[in-house]
Parts: structure tokens; sequence; C-alpha cells
């Protein structure tokens, strides 16, 4: 019942406390806690059939299953036994689960180190503050891969974007990189994947790239001092791929992004006191995830022994 609330919370608060005016930061962290928790209780809910299952009626009657008489093929050249059966059901829902995650971080490695090939292969030279630049028209101002992030400047944005464009762009970039953006990014991914069959599993990762973005924004807004200069260069800016990993200042939700950058500050502000229950509420949700997640293994390992307690090897006539 606790997960089930924890859940629940985490699916519903979030929306209800208007976070796109609360710190980027806290509002980024309460939408991973929230695809944390998701992707913990997919995980519990896989882990408790273990528990609940062994010992019913339906298991029992398979587990007894001599298949050796009724199908003689099946156990003379296969092996399998009813007990090994309901063993091999019982654990695909986990396999399956850590299946789809470690599919999803294969696929975000890869993705990075195609962009570290292409970079190697496609690069122009240095550009300006340490950047990379590549060919082509796009207006392309993004941070590129994972171990060594670098920031990647096309030739269109050193054409079309002026030079306090230009700064804003990479002082956004710089951002993310500084923020450590890419490696939260990664961990959602990954829970994203194990939740996707949960509902709002979508919306909340929409929510958490927003909220990153935001908190970029704000990093580059503070060394510049121009939120003009940057919301412009993410109205000029467009989408592209590197190395099959897309690339864009623009990000998610660029719009919502821009209107914040032009609207007064004062309007954009939470109140204290609203700030101050985003900012518990996130701490909240990261502990109880923490805490949550300390006690995976042990119902791991509580629901594998009470799986082979229920599902002994039936002895059956030769």
């Amino acid at each position: 019942m606790t997960v089930v609330a924890a859940l629940a919370i985490a699916m519903l608060v979030p929306n209800a406390l208007r976070l796109e005016r609360a710190l980027p930061s806290v509002a980024a962290a309460i939408w991973l806690a929230s695809l944390f928790l998701r992707a913990l209780f997919v995980t519990l809910a896989a882990v408790s059939l273990l528990d609940l299952l062994p010992g019913t009626s339906p298991f029992n009657a398979i587990a007894a299953i001599c298949w050796n008489t009724t199908i003689p093929f099946f156990s003379s050249h296969l092996g399998v036994s009813g007990a090994r059966l309901v063993q091999a059901a019982m654990v695909l829902p986990l396999v399956m689960l850590a299946a789809w995650a470690l599919t999803r971080a294969g696929q975000i490695t890869r993705s990075h180190r195609s962009v570290r090939r292409t970079l190697s292969s496609n690069s122009l030279g240095a550009g300006p503050a340490g950047s990379v630049i590549v060919g082509g028209t796009d207006v392309i101002v993004a941070a590129a891969g994972l171990m060594r992030p670098e920031i990647v400047l096309s030739t269109g944005a050193l054409t079309i974007l002026d030079d306090e464009e230009l700064d804003a762009g990479i002082a956004h970039e710089r951002g993310h990189i500084a923020r450590s953006h890419r490696w939260w990014l990664a961990l959602a991914e990954v829970c994203g994947s194990v939740t996707r069959l949960v509902p709002g599993t979508k919306h909340a990762m929409k929510q958490f790239r927003f909220h990153l973005e935001r908190d970029a924004d704000q990093w580059a807004v503070a060394r510049t001092r121009n939120p003009l200069a940057l919301a412009s260069a993410i109205c000029k800016t467009g989408s592209a791929s590197l190395g099959g990993a897309a690339l864009a200042l623009n990000g998610t939700a660029a719009e919502d992004r821009v209107d914040q950058l032009l609207a007064p500050a004062a309007e954009m502000r939470m109140n204290a006191f609203a700030q101050k229950l985003a900012t518990t509420f996130a701490m909240v949700l990261v502990v109880g995830a923490t805490a949550i997640a300390s006690a995976v293994p042990s119902a791991a390992a509580s629901g594998v022994k009470h799986l082979e307690a229920h599902s002994s090897v039936t002895h059956c006539p030769l």
C-alpha cells in the first residue's frame, strides 16, 4: 500500500504544483523522482508475483504436471517439468523489465559513441569558446557526447546568429554540461523504458526535459545577463541529428521557454511559501524513492526463496 500511495503522489501532485514557475532544478528533481518511482512500482509489482502466486491452486496444479507422461518428447529431449515451467513464468516479467532497461541504456551509449565518431570525422575545426564546428546550413548549437561532452556549432549557426545570440546559445549548452543534465536524462530514459506501459510516462518525460531546458536557460542568463539574446537564438535554431542523436538548442517546448525568458521575472517566480513547498516535496520524493529502491533487492531475494519453496520438482514416474 505504501508503494501504491507513493506512485499516486508521484503521478498526481507534480501537475497540481504548477511547476513551470518553480525553480527549474526543483521541478526537474520532482519529475525525475516521479519517473523513478514509476519504475520502482513496476519492478516491485513484478517481484510481488513471486510472493503472491506460489502456493495458489493454479500454481500448484501446473507445478505438479508430469510432462514426461503428458508430452514424452518434452521431457525426454528438453527436460522440462511443471515446476521449472512455473518458475520461468514467474521471473519472466522481471527479465522483460531488465531487458527493456538494458536495451535503452545500450541505445543511449551507442548513440553517444556514434556522435563522437561523427564529430571526429566531420569536424571542420575549433570554434568559439572551445566549441567544435561542423558543416551544414541548419542552425545548430548543441552539447554532444556523454563522457566528454563538447559544444557543437554548425556553420549555419555561425552565419545566422549574431555574437550575442551565439554567446547565449553556447552558455545554454555549457549549462547542460555543467549541470550534468546528460546523466539525469539518461536515467530518466531508462526509467521511462521500464514504465512505458504506465499511464502518464510520456507526459512525465516531456515535463522533465522541459525543466532541464529551463535549468540550462537560467544558467545561461545568470552569466550572460541577456535573456533576449537567448530567446532570439532559440527562435532561430532548428533541429537536426548527428550520428543518430538529436541536436537542437530549441529543445523541448521552445515557445514556452521563450515566453518565460521574455516575461518579467516577478511573473515567473513562485511565492516563497509555494517554493518551499515544492522544494520539500522534491526532497520527500527523492528520499522516499531511495528508501523504496533500497528495499527492492531484499524483496526480490525473499520472492525467489518463496518461489523455490513452493515449486519443488515433482517426482514423476519414468
